[in-house]
Formats: structure tokens, C-alpha cells, sequence
């Protein structure tokens, strides 16, 4: 049994994906849009700390990172995506992970091929792996951001059904006969929607704006990230996880539950253990005395 509630108590995401066409089926997408601004906001960050002295990646070497980088976050997440969340489907035509102009990635999976690029350009360049590793998570969060928001954009990855004040409707969300509904003409499904959840929102103010400018501080800031290198990006892990269970509550699940929680929360359990296990390492490691006390420089040979 359905409760409709009035039409204009809640605002409908009819936004536009396309910023404008091209040519053809060739267009500029905010969606791709939010990847480009993402990697630029990161390698702006990188230099910076290149020319503070906060890092010991070069520029070359920073370039060599982005461009990696890059194909780590893509190729992993949307493998990580196939695998994860629609395996069915990759079994059936392992050639649809090709189709990414069908959407579909997964940040657990692009945060897999973003640390395979941290060992090999570390392993390949002779690099500390925990300072590159810590100047890669001080850049990540600013594509999240980007990313949550044109997801609210395209209409996609929503929320779950709630008659906050604050629900948004969601066209091409399929419709819960037995939650409250509002009928509006631009709703699918004869004209019926749920109010949802902006849940694109909530990652991008927690995964995105609130992680992204706490790792800013920790990395600009704090001394004992510094000293400690890999600290921050035990504590990045970490973080994110929260904040992704923490929206996962509102955010209606992608694929089918795993323990009766989303896939997303337990990937992200998992991530906490990843993130705990990498703080352990690393303060054994300082206390030890392997890793080094002082900042790095740029111009060391390590």
C-alpha cells in the first residue's frame, strides 16, 4: 500500500548528464568531467608537495605516478565493478567489461589498481612505498567529491526510500509500491516516484569534502605523519570505510546483500582491517627505527 504525499514537496533530479554534444553520440559528460577535474586536483596537490619539500617524488616521477595512476583507477575500477558487484554478468561476456560507456565502476576496485601502481612505480623508481602511498590518498578524495556529484547528476546510484525534508526523486529509480510515493509528471512508472535519500550528497560531503580536507591536514600539518610514513594512508583507509558504511545506511544497495549487508559495507569492513594492518606496520616499523625520523626531502636518493 502506497501513501502518495504532494507532488511539489520534493525537488526531482531531471539534471542533465551532458554538458553539452560534440558530434554525433560524441559529448562532454559531467560525469567525465569529474575524473579529469579529480586527476588534475591531485597532480596539482603532488607538485606542490614535490616543491615544499614534503615528498621525495619528482616531478618526472609524479608524472610517471599520474600517468599510472590513471589506469590503475580505470582499469581497476571497472574490473573491481564486474567482478564485485556483477559477476553473473562477466561470466556470461567477459568482453562487457569493455562496455564502459554503460557505467559501472567500483572505488574498491580502483583503489586495488591505485596501490598495484604505488608498488610498481615505488619498486621501479626505488621509492619509500609508504611516502608515495601517503601522497597519492592526500590527492584521492578530491575525485570522490567530484565523482559523488555527478553521480546526482546522472540520476544514479541513489538513496533509499524517506520522507526527509530533504528526499529528492529520482526518475530512473524503480518504484517501492509499498513505501510513500509522489505523483509527478516527470516520474516514471505512470507517473508515480519515491522520495530518496540524496545519497550521491552524503558521499560527497563524508568521502569526499570532509576526508579530503582532513587528509590535507594530516599531510600538511601534522609532524607525525611525516615521520611516520604510511600512517596516513592506514588512517585514509580507515576513514573512508567509515564514511562509506556510514552512507552505505542511506544509499539503496547496488547488487545483492552478503551477510544481509550491502556490498559496499563489507568491502569497506574489509578495507578497515587493510587500513588497521597498514597503521600496525607502520609504527612498528618507526618504533624499530627502519623507517626514518626526519621529514623526506626531495632530493634524497631513496
Amino acid at each position: 500500500m502506497s501513501f502518495p504525499i504532494p507532488a511539489l514537496a520534493y525537488w526531482v533530479d531531471t539534471l542533465d548528464p551532458v554538458i553539452f554534444h560534440v558530434w554525433g553520440p560524441i559529448s562532454l559528460r559531467w560525469y567525465g568531467l569529474a575524473y579529469v577535474s579529480g586527476f588534475v586536483a591531485a597532480y596539482l596537490l603532488w607538485m606542490r608537495a614535490s616543491r615544499k619539500g614534503l615528498t621525495p617524488l619528482t616531478q618526472a616521477n609524479i608524472e610517471e605516478l599520474m600517468t599510472w595512476g590513471i589506469a590503475g583507477v580505470i582499469v581497476g575500477g571497472r574490473l573491481g565493478f564486474m567482478l564485485l558487484y556483477d559477476f553473473g554478468g562477466f561470466m556470461q561476456n567477459p568482453l562487457s567489461i569493455l562496455r564502459v560507456d554503460q557505467g559501472g565502476m567500483s572505488f574498491h576496485g580502483g583503489a586495488a589498481g591505485c596501490l598495484i601502481v604505488t608498488f610498481l612505480v615505488s619498486w621501479r623508481r626505488k621509492l619509500n612505498v609508504f611516502k608515495v602511498g601517503d601522497l597519492a590518498v592526500m590527492g584521492v578524495s578530491w575525485g570522490l567529491l567530484f565523482g559523488r556529484l555527478a553521480n546526482f547528476i546522472n540520476g544514479e546510484l541513489w538513496g533509499k526510500v524517506s520522507t526527509v525534508d530533504w528526499a529528492v526523486i529520482f526518475p530512473r529509480a524503480p518504484l517501492d509500491h509499498t513505501a510513500a510515493t509522489v505523483f509527478v509528471e516527470t516520474a516514471k512508472f505512470a507517473g508515480l516516484a519515491n522520495p530518496r535519500h540524496p545519497s550521491q550528497l552524503y558521499e560527497a560531503a563524508t568521502e569526499g569534502l570532509l576526508l579530503g580536507v582532513i587528509a590535507l591536514i594530516l599531510f600538511w600539518k601534522t609532524p607525525i605523519t611525516r615521520r611516520v610514513p604510511g600512517l596516513l594512508s592506514g588512517l585514509y583507509f580507515m576513514g573512508y570505510a567509515g564514511a562509506r558504511i556510514f552512507c552505505e545506511m542511506f544509499r539503496e544497495p547496488d547488487a545483492s546483500l552478503i551477510w544481509g549487508l550491502s556490498r559496499g559495507s563489507v568491502y569497506s569492513f574489509a578495507m578497515v582491517l587493510f587500513g588497521a594492518a597498514l597503521i600496525v606496520v607502520t609504527i612498528v616499523r618507526a618504533t624499530s627505527g627502519v623507517t626514518p625520523a626526519m621529514p623526506c626531502n626531495p632530493d634524497s636518493p631513496e
